[in-house]
This record gives structure tokens, C-alpha cells and sequence, in this order.
């Protein structure tokens, strides 16, 4: 299978013939680096492999594991790569641009399920992966850690496979969803959602905004979907699941099952792929209100009242006359409700 890299008027800038499938492709957001991950193929040489190339098509190095390589993310500079792996593997690794050897090699994370998703932080130093069926979840890794376990796991309800997750660039949270329609926002800190959302669907693609603010969504119901930061419900962690009764701040439509999906840097725009179509939408549509933090608060006037010195006045006053240099008591004027006209009364 040849794998190009166009110009954005179309023309290839480079070709490389892997003559074999492909799970995956991923470019670094600066554009340097891009990684392949190739599936099995009659010719063992060239099955089970993730490939490095530079933005020039040169190879910069290829690593090969006992599984398929389901997916591969890179951080933000390209140095840092996180790829997961299927049967028989079922590994997570995380890799150096320079070197083909693995920073990291964890143990098997399921018993005979894929891991199927990948996501590393824009610096490479944290690194979240979704897993399938008898161990659906998601597990967090540190770059630098000397040890090949998980930081922590967070189970999907029945352990229902996790088919796509994503970071925000800093790595402080992690968007996840699952094929029995799950969808989470999880606190790196603390291996905890913040919210759980559910609809009655398989959600097989997702993005999280670059501040968290909300997770773009979709999946088998032809429909992509919007949940906003904070409107779902604070969630069990695993258990049987439940569901989550946030409903979706937008939804949308689309022609055939949703297969991939984008949100912009500045949150702005989604991009939703599906088998035969490119989606494109813009804040206007989705239309997501902003928090507004109030830097002064004006306190309301008083309710203009009064009483006379004999007492004989009470209730609201009328001040329309305030300002005709006479003090009218029996309206209610006085220093404190027109102080112009009668400051000379005491």
C-alpha cells in the first residue's frame, strides 16, 4: 500500500510503498515527524511494525513487536512517540525520535483483547492508551517512569472496550469513549472522571478540546456529538456502569457511521470523517456558551424613602422635583434622598 503526504492543492510531496496494511497514521503537530503503524502481512519482515519518518519521507527507524500496531501518537515536536499493540503483544510502548528501543515496554495489559488507542502529551511526558473487551480502560503511563506498570487504570463500566481517547496538550486531562457509548473526561492527578455522559450508541471516535471545555464524539448512530466540561454527572469509578444522565450539548446528523473526528487548537472547529464524507463545523453551529467571570458588581440604588419630622410621611418617596433648589418634605426630600436642595435643612 503506498502512503503519500499531499500538499494541500493535492499533489504528493513524497510516496513509500509499505506493501502492507495500515491501522493507523499519525503527524506530529509541527508537521516534522510522522509514524506508521502497519498491521500483520503474509510477509513476516514487514508485518507488526512501527515506522518513523521524517516530513521528508526519509525512514528514520522501524520497530517490530509480536502484534499488530493498532495506533501511534506523537508529541508535539515528534521526540516522543506512544503506540499501542494487539494480539499477541498487548502492550503499550513509548518511543524516542532518536532510537528505535523502547523508553518503555509495558507488561501484557489484557488477557486477549487489543490495546487499541493512543495519546501522548504535546512535551512527551504522559501517555494514556485505551484497551478492549475483558480489560476495557484506560491506562496512564509517565515517560520517565523505571517502571513498566501503569500509574493508574480507570475500568470501563463491565469492561466495555475503549475505542478512541485524546489529551489535552498539557496531559492534565484525557477524553475517552467507549463502544457502549461511555464518554469521560478523566483528571490525570487523580485517575478520576470529572464527568460521565452515556447515549445509546457505539462511540468508535472522539477529540477533547485543547482546555477541556468540552468532548467531540461519534460513532454507530450516524450522529456527531458535543459534551460540554460539567454538565454531565460525577460518575462511579468502574462498577457496573450505570449511566451517565449529562445529556449532549449538541448533536448532529451525518450520512454514515462516524469513523474519525478533529477539534481545532482554538476549539473553534470540528472536523468528523466517516467512510465517504469530511464534515466540517464551526462554533456558530455548536454554539457553546462562554464562562463569563464578573469583575465588579453594582449593588441596585436604595428604594428612595422617607419620613417627616412630625412623622406624618412614610413610604416611597418622590423625588421628581429633586434638583429645583426646594426641599419638599411632603414628597419625602430630604439630605439623604435629594442632598442638593436640602442640605440646608437639619
Amino acid at each position: 500500500m503506498e502512503k503519500e503526504l499531499l500538499l494541500y492543492w493535492g499533489e504528493p510531496l513524497w510516496q513509500y510503498d509499505l506493501d502492507a496494511s495500515t491501522y493507523g497514521v499519525s503527524v506530529s503537530p509541527d508537521g516534522s515527524t510522522i509514524a506508521v503503524a502497519v498491521a500483520a502481512s503474509p510477509d513476516e519482515e514487514k508485518s507488526n511494525l512501527l515506522i518513523l519518518f521524517d516530513e521528508k519521507g526519509n525512514e528514520l527507524w522501524r520497530y517490530q513487536s509480536s502484534g499488530n500496531f493498532h495506533s501511534a501518537d506523537l508529541s508535539q515536536d515528534g521526540a516522543f512517540i506512544a503506540a499501542a499493540t494487539g494480539c499477541p503483544d498487548r502492550r503499550v510502548y513509548i518511543f524516542s525520535r532518536d532510537s528505535s528501543n523502547p523508553i518503555l515496554r509495558s507488561e501484557m495489559l489484557t488477557r486477549d483483547s487489543p490495546v487499541h488507542a493512543s495519546a501522548i502529551s504535546d512535551d512527551g511526558q504522559f501517555a494514556a492508551f485505551g484497551s478492549e473487551s475483558d480489560q476495557g480502560g484506560v491506562h496512564f503511563f509517565i515517560t520517565g517512569s523505571k517502571s513498566n506498570s501503569a500509574l493508574w487504570k480507570f475500568p470501563m463500566p463491565n469492561n466495555r472496550s475503549v475505542r478512541a481517547l485524546s489529551m489535552t496538550p498539557d496531559g492534565q486531562y484525557i477524553g475517552v469513549t467507549s463502544f457502549g457509548g461511555d464518554a469521560y473526561i478523566l483528571s490525570r492527578d487523580i485517575g478520576e472522571a470529572s464527568r460521565h455522559y452515556n447515549v445509546r450508541t457505539r462511540l468508535g471516535a472522539s477529540d477533547i478540546a485543547d482546555d477541556a471545555s468540552f468532548l467531540a464524539a461519534g460513532g454507530s448512530d450516524k450522529k456527531v456529538y458535543l459534551f460540554q466540561s460539567g454538565s454531565g454527572t460525577p460518575p462511579a469509578r468502574g462498577g457496573d456502569g450505570g449511566g451517565g444522565s449529562g445529556e449532549p450539548r449538541w448533536s448532529q446528523e451525518l450520512n454514515e457511521f462516524l469513523n474519525t473526528i478533529d477539534v481545532s487548537s482554538n476549539g473553534e472547529y470540528i472536523a468528523a470523517g466517516t467512510g465517504g464524507s469530511v464534515y466540517f463545523f464551526e462554533s456558530d453551529e455548536f454554539n457553546l456558551p462562554k464562562n463569563e467571570v464578573c469583575s465588579k458588581i453594582i449593588e441596585p440604588p436604595a428604594e428612595p424613602s422617607g419620613m417627616m419630622g412630625d412623622g406624618s410621611f412614610q413610604g416611597e418617596a418622590d423625588l421628581s422635583g429633586c434638583g429645583d433648589d426646594k426641599c419638599d418634605q411632603m414628597k419625602g426630600e430630604n439630605k439623604e434622598t435629594c442632598p442638593d436642595d436640602c442640605k440646608s435643612f437639619d
